[in-house]
């Protein structure tokens, strides 16, 4: 009699070596093996199929046929749906515009002819930009190429690194780019027109036994090549498929917008309403005590004048504060570039919202706001006790700001106030405007009049500030280095001597380097000489003295508890 085939025989152990290897090895093979791998290798037998189990903890949702199609099979899946802990809306939208007339094509924009060589067809990268697309249309795609090679700088090559290059070579010609990105936007239409979407989340957001956490967020697509999710819609992307890439709410990338007024209606900040209305009516039966509203480190959020006036979305967003499981919540506001932002912040909506949060453990507050120094910073403080009641949250264990002009004295009053139970702080790329105050007598005062040291355990505080070459998504990060000076008598990082130059600048040898879009970005925070040193950088010219190999150090986060 013929011997079973190993790829369909329930036993298939007898024949071939590869079903020989244990159950707990094949797991810790797998483990190191993405998804997409996974899948394959549960396609080739049975065994496979039982053996090798998917990592599925989130599941997105879009205005994407694709991702809809993805989110209601797990969600109607015994198996996958009882794994999922998190629901992702990706709230970005395809940019939208008029498609041209015939004689309104460009074949090329005169804002780049300098850079294409005497062909006329290839510029100096190789890249092939003619075909018959609109102008704004290649000029992204331009930027996409520009943005990344300047985000990837004089670093040394890296698989990530190299993997983006490799499509970059590939990278598809214009006209196909832009007939994919057509039916993309078709796509799009066909799902907001028939609230597919929205639908599927109606109808399933009660299906998941474990579901925890649900996140709207419009960086999902990230930057070229390199998208923060890998969602279903985006998985599917031709390879080089280079487009405009969607960023912000609601607008292109590269404008910081005035918010409008808040519009109950449209697909602007669409997965805020839904997420809020669907939580206010128990549709997921109680389960989601997290919710994340997330920029990402990019100039964006949720428009902030939902807080300007009574409307029903403020009251679904305080109806979900108020559930008594409700844990956590992150909020990224986009706000306006002028003083009238003070305004909507200090109506007293925002406040009166975040205070019926009565059992948050998390809350993390941040502004799209840019902070520099200025000679009006006053028009743009926002005290802090007009947005925060400390006493709302007797369970607070984490409290995290950013992006707000602040006042030192209000800062260390607020953190005065906090319950007993709080055991980490966030104060990110704060700039205080009262007099000679600065990140390092914020620091000096936190350490000397908080009282911290007293507790057990003690609180733990995180900081991170922009480069001073600023790049959205990376920015410097200090958190053990906060814990030696606080309560181990070691150096403050933004200097110890009073008369520094820019006491809100943290010095070298302090920090790490870290780029929200990419892990393995993650450095000390040292100069170019320094890094090249460590092989994180290519050396442009020799280093004074001579240069020296130094071994990378190892990141210790013995401290840090909630980032």
């Amino acid at each position: 009699m013929r011997s079973p085939n190993p790829a369909t025989s329930d036993s298939p152990r007898q024949s071939t070596s590869a079903f020989l290897l244990p159950p707990k090895i094949v797991q810790r093979i797998v483990d190191l093996a993405p998804n997409s791998s996974i899948k394959n290798l549960r396609l080739t037998c049975r065994y496979y199929s039982q053996k090798a189990a998917l990592r599925l903890d989130r599941v997105f949702i879009s205005a994407n046929p694709r991702n809809v199609e993805v989110f209601t099979a797990i969600a109607e899946h015994s198996v996958f749906r009882a794994q999922i802990t998190e629901i992702i809306w990706d709230d970005a939208l395809l940019y939208v515009r008029r498609v041209p007339d015939a004689d309104e094509y460009a074949s090329s924009d005169e804002e780049y002819e300098d850079e294409t060589d005497e062909d006329g067809e290839w510029d100096k990268y190789g890249i092939n930009w003619r075909g018959k697309v609109p102008g704004w249309f290649r000029k992204a795609c331009r930027e996409n190429v520009s943005d990344m090679r300047f985000y990837c700088g004089v670093d040394v090559d890296r698989p990530s690194l190299i993997a983006r290059a490799q499509q970059l070579a590939e990278q598809m010609p214009m006209e196909e780019a832009w007939a994919y990105y057509q039916k993309l936007l078709e796509q799009q239409r066909d799902v907001l027109n028939s609230k597919a979407h929205i639908n599927a989340l109606e109808k399933h957001v009660g299906s998941f036994p474990e579901l925890q956490r649900i996140t709207i967020t419009a960086a999902t697509h990230g930057r070229l090549y390199n998208p923060l999710y890998e969602t279903p819609m985006i998985r599917a992307f031709p390879c080089g498929f280079n487009h405009y890439i969607p960023r912000c709410w609601p607008v292109p990338n590269g404008i910081i917008p005035e918010c409008d007024p808040w519009d109950e209606d449209g697909s602007d900040w669409q997965g805020f309403r839904v997420v809020t209305r669907l939580l206010a009516e128990g549709r997921d039966l109680g389960r989601v005590t997290d919710l994340c509203v997330d920029a990402h480190e990019l100039e964006m959020g949720l428009n902030s004048r939902v807080f300007e006036r009574e409307n029903r979305t403020l009251h679904d967003f305080e109806a979900v504060l108020k559930r008594p499981n409700f844990t956590h919540l992150q909020l990224d506001l986009m706000v306006d570039p002028d003083s009238e932002q003070v305004d909507v912040l200090s109506s007293g909506l925002l406040r009166r919202a975040l205070a019926g949060g009565r059992g948050l453990e998390y809350l993390s507050f941040r502004t799209c706001m840019e902070i520099c120094r200025r000679s009006d910073s006053e028009d743009f403080h926002v005290p802090l006790r007009t947005i925060f009641t400390p006493t709302s949250h007797p369970r607070l264990q984490h409290f995290g700001i950013a992006h707000l002009y602040v006042k030192q004295d209000d800062v260390l009053a607020l953190l005065t106030s906090m319950p007993k139970t709080l055991r980490s702080v966030e104060l990110s790329t704060i700039r205080c405007i009262d007099g000679k105050s600065s990140y390092q007598t914020l620091l000096w005062a936190i350490r000397d009049k908080l009282g911290w040291a007293e507790r057990d355990p003690r609180p733990t505080l995180t900081i991170s500030t922009e480069l001073q070459n600023i790049m959205p998504g990376r920015a410097v990060w200090l958190d053990d280095e906060l814990y030696d000076f606080l309560y181990q008598g070691g150096r403050n990082p933004f200097g110890d001597d009073e008369t520094t130059k820019d006491a809100n600048d943290i010095d070298y040898g302090f920090g790490w380097e870290e780029d929200s879009f990419e892990p393995d970005h993650e450095r000390p925070h040292v100069d170019l000489d320094d890094l090249a040193d460590m092989g994180y950088v290519r050396r442009l010219v020799n280093r004074s003295g001579g240069n020296r190999t130094t071994v990378r150090p190892v990141r210790s986060c013995i401290y840090s508890t909630w980032k």
